[in-house]
């Protein structure tokens, strides 16, 4: 999921993955900021479970589920659209798209 969010988040995909979407596909802006927020939460979260001398205060973790939850919302009232559509496919699947 780390390396598609990474290239939405980017706004480039490899070739293999855009094989077959239409020419003007793009990745809107809200998408993008997802999947940077996405990557941002698991390297903390990453911090918190592996890192021993990282501390997290209560309060910028209360304000870290609100900027997700905020982050998700905008993403979650996005019509339906080819590109949030093959978002969602490419978190489930990346590796296989990468790899083709």
């Amino acid at each position: 999921m780390k390396q598609a969010c990474t290239a939405f988040a980017g706004g480039t995909l490899k070739a293999t993955v855009a094989k077959g979407l239409p020419a003007t596909f793009s990745i809107p802006i809200d998408i993008r900021n997802l999947a940077g927020k996405l990557i941002d939460l698991q390297e903390r979260r990453h911090l918190a479970d592996y890192d021993r001398t990282e501390r997290f205060r209560r309060s910028d973790v209360l304000a870290l589920l609100d900027e997700a939850e905020t982050t998700l919302d905008t993403f979650l009232s996005l019509e339906s659209s080819i590109e949030k559509k093959f978002f969602l496919v490419c978190l489930l699947t990346w590796n296989t798209l990468a790899g083709r």
